[in-house]
C-alpha cells in the first residue's frame, strides 16, 4: 500500500470524477456570472432584426410595386393637341383636339373628347360646327388582342411575380434561420468543449502539483511526474485549440445579432450559450415524416419554379395571340357642341366608324418567339422535376440523420457512463498499487474524449431539427 501522502492524489482524483460525472459536462460556466443567450431568444432576435429580414420584406414590396406599375397601363389618359398656322396676318388653320382615353381589362378602350377647328384655309375634312364637335365611343380589337394583349399579359405576370417574391422572402428567411441556427449550435459546442478542457486542465495541474510533492517525499516514482506533466501538456494543447474555436464561433455568432436591421450588436464577454444539462435528446417529430411529401410540394423553391412556368404560360398565350391578324374596330358617336350641352347623339346618323387591319405575311418573328417560349416552359418543367427529386432526397437524408443523432445521444450517454466507471475503477486500482499513472491518464483521456463526443452529438441532434425543417422549406414559419 502507498503511504499516507498518496491520499492527496486520491482526493484530487475523486474531485475530477465528481466534476466530470454524468452523461455530459457540468453546467459550471467559464464565468459564473455569465448571461445565458438561449437558442429561442437568439433565433427571435435574428428573425426580427437581421438585415436579411428587412431585405426579404423589401422583396414583397418590390412585387407589389411591379403590380402597381402593370396596373398603370390601364390608367385613363388625358390628351390635348393644338395646331395653328398664321401667315401674312391670315389664320390658315387652328385645330384643337382634346379628350380622355380609358383602357379596360376587357380589351376595350373607351374614349371621349371635343374637337375644334377653324381657319381660312382649313382642310375640308377638318371642318366642324362653330362650337366644336363632341364625341364618345369605343375601340375594340376583334382579332389580335381580343382575349389577351401586352397590357393584360404584363398585369398577369406582375401578379405572379408578386407571389414569386413572397416565396423568395420565405427562401431568404429559411436560409437565414438555417445558417443562424447552425452557428448557434457550433458556438454552443465550442463553448462547452472549451469548458471541458478548462476544467480538466485545472484539475490536471492541481494533480501534477500533488504528484510532485508525493515524488519528493518518495511516495511515488519520479517518472510519474513526467507522465502527469505530459497529460497536462496534452490537455493544455487541446484547451488552446478549443479557445481559438470558441473565439471564432463567437465572432461569427455576432454577425447575426442586429438591432432594427441596421445596427450590429456585440456579445458581452460573459454571455454564454444554453446550459448543457438543459439540452435533452431531441427526438424526430413524426408529423414531419407523415407530411414530408406535402411539405416538399409546397416548398418555396418549387413554388417559385411553378410560378415561373405560369409566367411563361401567360407569355405563351400572348405570343400565340400575335399570330392572329390585327383587326381593330372603332366607333364614335358625334354631337355638335353647344353651350349647355347634354350628350344625346343620334347613333344612326351622327358617328364615325373605322376598321384597321394588319398582318405580317410570314409571321417568322411571331412564330420564333412562340417556339422559344414553349421551349423555355419545357426547360423549366424539367428543372422543377429535378429540383423536386433533389429536395425530396435532401429531406429524407436530414430526417434520417436526425433519427441517427438521436440514437447516438442515447448510445454515447451510455458509453460516457461506462468510461466514467472505468476511470473510477482505475483510480481505485492505482491507489491500491495495482495500476499505473499511465493507465489512469489513459482512462481519463478516453473519458474526456467521450465528453467532447457527447457534446458534439448533442449539438448535432439539436441542429438536426433546424436542418430537417430547412430541407422541408418550413423553417421560416416554425417556432422552436
Amino acid at each position: 500500500m502507498r503511504k499516507a501522502n498518496s491520499s492527496v492524489f486520491l482526493f484530487l482524483t475523486f474531485l475530477i470524477l465528481g466534476i466530470f460525472k454524468g452523461n455530459c459536462v457540468s453546467a459550471k460556466t467559464l464565468d459564473s456570472s455569465g448571461t445565458v443567450l438561449d437558442f429561442k431568444n437568439f433565433i427571435s432576435i435574428v428573425k426580427e432584426h437581421h438585415p436579411i429580414n428587412t431585405k426579404s420584406d423589401l422583396e414583397v414590396k418590390i412585387g407589389e410595386a411591379y403590380v402597381t406599375k402593370a396596373r398603370g397601363n390601364f390608367d385613363p389618359k388625358l390628351y390635348y393637341d393644338f395646331q395653328n398656322k398664321d401667315f401674312n396676318q391670315d389664320r390658315y388653320y387652328a385645330i384643337t383636339q382634346s379628350g380622355i382615353k380609358i383602357p379596360t381589362r376587357l380589351g376595350l378602350e373607351l374614349q371621349a373628347g371635343l374637337d375644334n377647328a377653324n381657319g381660312k384655309y382649313l382642310n375640308p375634312q377638318y371642318e366642324l360646327p362653330s362650337g366644336g364637335l363632341a364625341y364618345a365611343g369605343v375601340s375594340l380589337p376583334i382579332g389580335q388582342g381580343l382575349f389577351i394583349d401586352k397590357r393584360r399579359a404584363e398585369l398577369q405576370k406582375a401578379k405572379l411575380y408578386r407571389e414569386y417574391n413572397k416565396a423568395e422572402r420565405d427562401l431568404m428567411l429559411n436560409e437565414l434561420l438555417y445558417e443562424a441556427g447552425s452557428v448557434y449550435w457550433e458556438w454552443f459546442t465550442d463553448f462547452h468543449i472549451l469548458k471541458t478542457y478548462q476544467e480538466a486542465l485545472s484539475l490536471a495541474e492541481q494533480r501534477l502539483e500533488a504528484i510532485k510533492k508525493s515524488a519528493v517525499l518518495g511516495d511515488i516514482a519520479s517518472i510519474d511526474t513526467t507522465e502527469v506533466s505530459l497529460q497536462v501538456s496534452n490537455i493544455k494543447n487541446l484547451f488552446v485549440e478549443a479557445n481559438l474555436d470558441f473565439n471564432n464561433s463567437t465572432a461569427l455568432l455576432e454577425t447575426y445579432l442586429w438591432a432594427d436591421g441596421y445596427i450590429p450588436l456585440n456579445l458581452d464577454s460573459n454571455t454564454i450559450p444554453k446550459p448543457i444539462e438543459l439540452v435533452t435528446n431531441n427526438f424526430l417529430q413524426e408529423y414531419l415524416l407523415q407530411q414530408k411529401d406535402s411539405f416538399i410540394l409546397l416548398h418555396p423553391k418549387l413554388f417559385q419554379m411553378r410560378n415561373k412556368i405560369s409566367q411563361l404560360e401567360v407569355e405563351r398565350k400572348y405570343r400565340a395571340d400575335l399570330l392572329k391578324p390585327r383587326i381593330d374596330l372603332k366607333y364614335n358617336a358625334l354631337q355638335e357642341a353647344t353651350g349647355n350641352m347634354q350628350f344625346q347623339p343620334d347613333l344612326r346618323n351622327n358617328y364615325n366608324f373605322g376598321l384597321q387591319f394588319a398582318m405580317p405575311i410570314f409571321l417568322r418573328k411571331e412564330r420564333g418567339d412562340l417556339r422559344i417560349t414553349k421551349y423555355e416552359i419545357q426547360q423549366n418543367s424539367l428543372d422543377s422535376h429535378l429540383v423536386k427529386a433533389s429536395l425530396n432526397y435532401f429531406a429524407i437524408k436530414n430526417l434520417n440523420e436526425w433519427q441517427t443523432f438521436s440514437d447516438q445521444v442515447t448510445i454515447n450517454s451510455k458509453i460516457n457512463q461506462d468510461l466514467y466507471l472505468l476511470l473510477e475503477g482505475e483510480n481505485i486500482r492505482w491507489n491500491n498499487g495495482e495500476s499505473s499513472i499511465f493507465m489512469v491518464n489513459l482512462r481519463e483521456t478516453n473519458y474526456i474524449r467521450s465528453q467532447v463526443k457527447l457534446i458534439e452529438i448533442l449539438a448535432k441532434n439539436q441542429k438536426a431539427e433546424i436542418t430537417s425543417k430547412y430541407a422541408l422549406g418550413i423553417l421560416h414559419n416554425n417556432t422552436f
